[in-house]
C-alpha cells in the first residue's frame, strides 16, 4: 500500500482515533495544524468519508466498508487492529 506521505504521523493518528471511536469527527477534533487538509488527503484516498453538516461544518467517519482498508493500513505502522476493531498501540 502507498505511503500517505511524509506527515503520516497526524494521518496515522486520526485515522487510529477515527477506526477505535467509530463517530464522526471534525479537523478540530484532532490537535494538530492542517487537520482539514489531512482529512482531505484521506478522502481521496478511501480511507474516510467526509459530510457536510450544519453551517458548513465537514464532519469524517469511516464507514463500515472502508474498515478492512484502514485496518491492513494501520497494521502496517505497527498500530494493532484486533477482530472486534479495536485499537491498540503497537509496544514496540
Amino acid at each position: 500500500m502507498k505511503s500517505l506521505g511524509i506527515r503520516s504521523t497526524h494521518k496515522i493518528k486520526m485515522l487510529t482515533r477515527l477506526f477505535k471511536e467509530r463517530r464522526e469527527l471534525t479537523a478540530t477534533d484532532f490537535i494538530c495544524s492542517n487537520g482539514n487538509q489531512y482529512l482531505g488527503e484521506l478522502e481521496r484516498r478511501g480511507f474516510v468519508t467526509r459530510v457536510k453538516r450544519e453551517r458548513g461544518i465537514k464532519f469524517a467517519y469511516i464507514e463500515d466498508s472502508q474498515k478492512p482498508k484502514v485496518a491492513k493500513y494501520l497494521k502496517s505502522f505497527g498500530v494493532l487492529v484486533d477482530n472486534q476493531d479495536e485499537v491498540q498501540e503497537s509496544r514496540n
